[in-house]
């Protein structure tokens, strides 16, 4: 196509390509750093902040351990599960009481200042419950909690969770980990193996999904919500370390057993020869960590 041109206007010409093709990478390379730092933020950084405030969710558990606990009384050890849908606790005993003695579960959260987790703050932690669960209720019907007329069998119904902290806590074995807290003042050994207190002094660090209302229409007598936040503030004296281990202890809540109990005295559970025991499905869901 250039046949008809002198050397020197190839020459020319072919630099005019150049300088064109230099001048388009130059253009593409400040496009794309331009690109990277306005919105680079978006796919890097988990920081949000609002207000003053900055909160840093642990996404997809990639920043947070969560190890979950149980106890077993035949073998005298604390067993471990992987999910906190996993969870299965021991039948609850209405009239041996000493039975229930290692009837609470525990999650342990670990996270680490690896990723700019400050040295004090606040952790918060969100359970979510599974809504698809449904239960049969101590009269014999099956219930999803599409109308709340009776308590069910569901850890969402008599269940109370509360987050703990403490670097005393903490233990590599999993039966001392779980005795230790057991062994705290609201701890269900420090209840004389019956349940949990209302924990009226510590309303921040303790909360249930099942609220009763009193309502005399049987459809609102109560209410539940879909998923709990818990939050405690820590500082440099709580870390292991270089690890802050935050947990989450959870036990039966003292009201909502004895409202179940008052639906229906029979009960859903067997009367077996250790007495009359209350078995638990577990529709905890999921467990998420954040700090702020």
């Amino acid at each position: 196509m250039m046949d008809y041109l002198t050397k020197h206007q190839k020459l020319n010409v072919i630099g005019k390509i150049v300088m064109l093709a230099l001048l388009g990478l130059f253009v593409l390379v400040v496009t794309l750093l331009y690109l990277n730092s306005a919105f680079g933020w978006f796919a890097q950084n988990e920081d949000v902040s609002g207000d003053g405030m900055a909160v840093t969710a642990y996404q997809d558990d990639a920043e947070a351990e969560y190890t979950h606990y149980t106890f077993d009384a035949k073998n005298n050890q604390a067993v471990v599960y992987d999910q906190i849908s996993d969870i299965q606790v021991p039948q609850y005993d209405l009239i041996f009481l000493q039975r229930n003695r290692y009837t609470p579960a525990v999650v342990r959260v670990a996270l680490t200042g690896e990723h700019d987790l400050p040295e004090s703050g606040t952790i918060s932690l969100t359970v979510g419950r599974n809504l698809a669960a449904t239960i049969m209720t101590p009269t014999g019907a099956e219930s999803n909690d599409s109308e709340l007329a009776e308590l069910n069998d569901l850890f969402s119904s008599l269940m109370r969770l509360t987050i703990v902290k403490g670097a005393g806590i903490y233990s590599a074995n999993q039966t001392t980990l779980y005795n230790n807290i057991d062994n705290l003042p609201y701890g269900n050994n420090s209840t004389l193996y019956s349940v949990i207190k209302d924990q009226t002094a510590n309303n921040s660090t303790t909360n249930v999904f099942t609220t009763i209302t009193g309502a005399e229409n049987a459809a609102d007598r109560y209410t539940k919500v879909n998923s709990l936040t818990l939050s405690i503030a820590y500082d440099e004296n709580d870390w292991n370390g270089d690890t802050l281990n935050i947990y989450l202890y959870i036990t039966y809540d003292k009201t909502l057993l004895n409202e179940y109990t008052r639906q229906d005295l029979s009960l859903s559970g067997d009367i077996t020869s250790v007495g009359k025991v209350i078995e638990l499905t577990n529709d905890l869901l999921t467990i998420t960590a954040s700090h702020s």
